[in-house]
Order: structure tokens, then sequence, then C-alpha cells
């Protein structure tokens, strides 16, 4: 073959390729899905025991190393959310039952590789308005996204709903609690409690502009309980039907279900939704049983060609707080159980090695059903 012969071959490809037009390149585009992997995490609180630690000799406050075992996995996630459940207040600096915690939480939060920090929850008016508004302007400041506290009507216009559009896919997430521990504040300050006409208003406005899967992200439940209350399955139940495609709880500190359904919409389609309905502490000082650690909701959302939602590769991963007093003083670590044996440095005895077992297997007996 000639070179001559061999350039009009590649000069009539090209012509060729060219003459398909637009409409068949946006044809092959779509023939490879799109994805996104997302990472969800329960409850970031902040007990006393948590600052006293964090606490540096010069006044400053260095949360980070909190994550430092858990962040590459967290980081590995396109999008990663978690439950902001503390006030970022003015000192005196304080635990539970009223939370006011250093601003440097915030940046750890984002340091972690979290994306979205929800702040509706039972504690966050336990510095009142003043409280409600400097949590949302450092989570701002740190580079989170937030929903579910707002400053003024005009900041829950933008961020009532928030969107994320990642590989070709946009996603809508809301957030909702069903308390603020009796505390009240007045307008412009506003928070989204849990109203079921407000809900499916919310979902309808959401949907009108056209996201690819809705995730609704709720504090619910109730405290220390394993297993979902009717409330909680009823809520969520008028989620999916109404639009929702993940539901997440927190609240209760202790791990409840993951349930994967298939729901058929009144068109007549299966659609899948995703159900968690207590992801459980993320990290905190409680350490009784079952409230010593939490999972993480691991899930990749699809769309396929024709513009399909699709939930694969979900799954739950066991993530427990260390309580380590082996530097000196006690330090808070997140750590997995299935990898105790990789952490050497951090000389954990076979004491705390027990409880890690325990409450791995404690989450595995109670996720047994989940597939």
């Amino acid at each position: 073959m000639t070179n001559m012969f061999r350039f009009l071959l590649l000069l009539l490809f090209v012509i060729s390729y060219n003459s398909l037009g637009r409409e068949n390149e946006s044809s092959a585009f779509l023939l490879t899905d799109n994805s996104v992997r997302i990472i969800a995490a329960g409850d970031v609180m902040a007990h006393m025991g948590q600052v006293k630690s964090a606490t540096n000799k010069d006044g400053t406050f260095d949360f980070n190393k909190n994550y430092k075992y858990v962040k590459p996995y967290i980081e590995s996630a396109d999008i990663a959310f978690c439950n902001f459940e503390t006030v970022l207040g003015d000192k005196p600096f304080s635990g539970f039952p009223a939370f006011s915690s250093p601003d440097t939480i915030a940046n750890a939060v984002k340091f972690a590789g979290f994306d979205i920090a929800f702040t509706a929850n039972n504690h966050c008016l336990d510095r009142r308005a003043p409280g409600l508004t400097k949590t949302v302007r450092k989570l701002l400041t740190a580079g989170l996204l937030t929903t579910g506290t707002f400053v003024d009507s005009n900041d829950k216009k933008h961020r009532n709903i928030i969107y994320v559009t990642k590989n070709n896919i946009k996603i809508a997430f809301l957030n909702y609690t069903y308390a603020t521990n009796g505390f009240t504040v007045n307008p412009p300050y506003l928070v989204n409690y849990i109203n079921k006409d407000e809900i499916v208003k919310t979902l309808k406005q959401a949907k009108s502009e056209k996201p690819d899967a809705i995730i609704v992200f709720f504090h619910w439940g109730s405290e220390y309980q394993r297993v979902p209350n009717s409330s909680q399955i009823d809520l969520a139940k008028i989620c999916y039907e109404n639009g929702a495609d993940v539901i997440i709880g927190a609240h209760p500190h202790v791990i409840q279900k993951m349930e994967k359904i298939n729901y058929k919409t009144p068109e007549g389609k299966t659609k899948e939704i995703l159900i968690a309905y207590s992801l459980g502490n993320l990290i905190s000082n409680q350490t009784w049983r079952y409230s010593d650690g939490g999972i993480f909701a691991d899930f990749t959302l699809k769309k396929d060609q024709e513009g399909k939602i699709s939930i694969s590769n979900a799954e739950y991963k066991p993530v427990y707080v260390l309580k380590n007093s082996s530097e000196g003083k006690k330090n808070y670590y997140l750590i997995f159980p299935d990898k105790l044996e990789e952490y050497k440095e951090l000389k954990i005895p076979e004491s705390d090695k027990k409880k890690i077992r325990e409450f791995e297997s404690d989450t595995k007996k109670l996720m047994s059903d989940f597939k």
C-alpha cells in the first residue's frame, strides 16, 4: 500500500466521521454510564472531653488529628457529607446538654474530606440566634456546603435545597430536624423542622429543577434505639413517594438498619431507593455499647444512557471512636475495626481491642439483612 493510498484512506475516514454530525457524537457519548460515589457519615459531636483533647498549649485547637486514619477514605468519595451536631458559639465552650464549640471544628470537617455539613438537628439552637448565625458562616467560610438552618428568608431561598453536579449527575440535598430541644428563634432566623406538607412541597420544588437524584437527610428517631420507629418509616415512605432517591438519618447515636427497596412509581416504573435510618455517631465522647461508633453509608449513583438513575455498590463501613491514652493524654481517633491490626503506632490495649471487636460484631449482626 503506497503512502498516497494510506493518505487517501485517512482522508476518507475523517470526512466520513465528520459527516456523522453532532447528534451521533452525543449518542456515542451517552453510551458510557456516568457515576457519582457518595459517602454519608453520622453525628459530628464535640463533648468537652474532645475539646480538652484538642486544646494546644497556646490555646488553639486541633481537631484535624481526629480524622487522621479515615481521611483518605472520605476523600475517595466524589461527594461526602455528615451531620454537624454542635454549635460554633463563643466562649465559654460547653458540651452536653448545650453545645458551644471552637470554630476550628468546621475546618477539621473540611480537612477530613467532607463537602456538605447538615445543621438541622436538636442542638442547632443551643446558643440561639448568634450560635446559628456563626455556625452557618464558619461552615461556609471553611468551604463546606450547608443547609438546614438559615440566617434569614433570603438565605433560605438560596440554600434550602443544595444542588451539586458531579460527573454529569445533578443531585439535590434537603435537611430537616424533628425539634430543637425546646429552644426557638424569632424571624428572620429559620430552622427546617420536619413538617410533612413542607417536605412534600420542597421535594416538588426540587424536582422542578430536574435533578437526577434527590437525597434527604433527617434528624429523627428515638435516642439509643437500634430499630427505626413508625414515624421514621412513614416519613421515609412519604419522601420516596414524592421523588427522593436516598433517605439518610441521624440522631439516635446508635446505628439503625439500612435497606434498599424497589418502589413502583404511579407511572408504573420501578425505582431503586436506599434508606439508612441512622448512621450512629461519627465522633463523640459517648462510651457505652452501641454508641461508641457508627457507619459510613457508601454508595454509587449511576446514570445510564437514557438518564435513569440506579444505586449500585451500596455498603456500610463501621467506624469506631478510639479514645486513646497512649500519648500522655486522651486523644480521639476514628479507626476502622476491620483494620485493627494496622494501627500498631497507637498501642491499643487488649481491653480496647475487645470493645472494638464487639462493636464490629454488633454492627454486622444488626446489618445482616442488608444486601
